[in-house]
């Protein structure tokens, strides 16, 4: 029987750095930035945009050690095999009990934060959703949300790493439109309200605008869960350091858009930020176009989510540390 299941659950190598790179931009990209922008404009103020790029600095540093780590053991397991392989001793077969016990529980832990990183994103996706009171029970909506992401990852992987791409561009063409706003509609006023020379008067709620921003970027570490469908072993950490680059810059693009149609005083005082610099452009609609957008990146979020979680699941049935069904 064992033999007869193996070939039938080995992963095939398909993806390449495209699919990977798209991939690591749409973990990252998801409705946190909407709920996280007005916070880290309050605490930031004219260094938001240096927030932005100090938190993301620091997780590009995590970013460089996960690539590296992955580099030299690709397996979707990623932390389990990680732990086992760096704190067994030199000459040793095998590492102690009590190290596998460790990566064990480590490794659940992330499997588990998946599990209900995925409940989470689909009852905030039913949030946004039933702001447009369509009658349809929340049930129902939670059914959906969580079906049709599986769908889409059971067809296969190919087909999750399409999607994230035309999700992705589209989100991005999005934003794009408030960005090209900015270059045109910013007032000058307001475009001189951002600065990436550090505020000294305002050191520790910059250090705190900075620690928010970082839950921006979470996410880009779960593509190593991937790891054993890349076509090469190089692939992973080029995506890894690519899409924290990307998201970086889009960031930084974003809030400076925001504050420059605006202004830093109204962006910090809205709870939607986001939703008043599109007012600005759109105008009444601009709310409505949030909330599509928001819709779509969690919707995103939630099947490039489910793909990671199940197949980390699937590597650790395969060790035995995880039920094999």
């Amino acid at each position: 029987m064992k033999n007869n299941l193996e070939p039938q659950n080995k992963l095939a190598r398909r993806l390449d750095f495209n699919d990977m790179f798209f991939t690591g931009v749409a973990y990252m990209i998801g409705a946190g930035i909407f709920t996280l922008m007005p916070f880290v404009i309050r605490y930031g103020k004219k260094n938001a945009v240096l927030a932005f790029i100090i938190g993301g600095i620091l997780c590009l540093f995590t970013g460089f050690s996960f690539a590296r780590l992955n580099y030299q053991y690709p397996v979707n397991d990623a932390e389990y095999s990680w732990i086992l392989e760096i704190f067994k001793k030199e000459g040793e077969e095998k590492p102690k009990k009590s190290v596998k016990a460790f990566a064990g529980i480590t490794i659940w832990v992330v499997g588990i934060m998946g599990i209900f990183s995925m409940a989470l994103l689909a009852l905030g996706l039913v949030e946004y959703i039933q702001t447009y009171d369509l009658g349809i029970p929340k049930r129902v909506i939670i059914t959906v949300a969580l079906a049709i992401p599986t769908i889409i990852n059971m067809i296969g992987v190919t087909s999750v790493s399409n999607f994230a791409k035309v999700i992705i561009n589209i989100v991005i063409a999005a934003f794009v439109i408030l960005i090209g706003s900015a270059a045109f509609k910013g007032n000058p006023e307001f475009i001189k309200e951002n600065s990436l020379k550090p505020d000294l008067s305002n050191g520790m709620n910059l250090v705190r605008a900075s620690f928010l921003t970082i839950y921006a970027f979470t996410g880009f570490q779960s593509v190593v869960q991937l790891s054993e469908e890349t076509i090469s072993k190089d692939i992973i950490p080029k995506s890894i350091t690519a899409s924290v680059v990307f998201v970086i810059v889009f960031y930084c693009l974003l809030v400076f858009s925001i504050i420059a149609l605006i202004g830093l005083k109204a962006s910090s005082e809205t709870v939607y930020p986001v939703s008043a610099a599109y007012n600005f452009v759109l105008g009444t609609k601009g709310r409505d176009v949030v909330s599509i957008i928001s819709i779509i990146t969690m919707f995103s979020a939630l099947v490039i989510l489910i793909l990671g979680v199940s197949r980390l699941f699937h590597k650790l049935a395969e060790k035995k540390i995880a039920p094999r069904y």
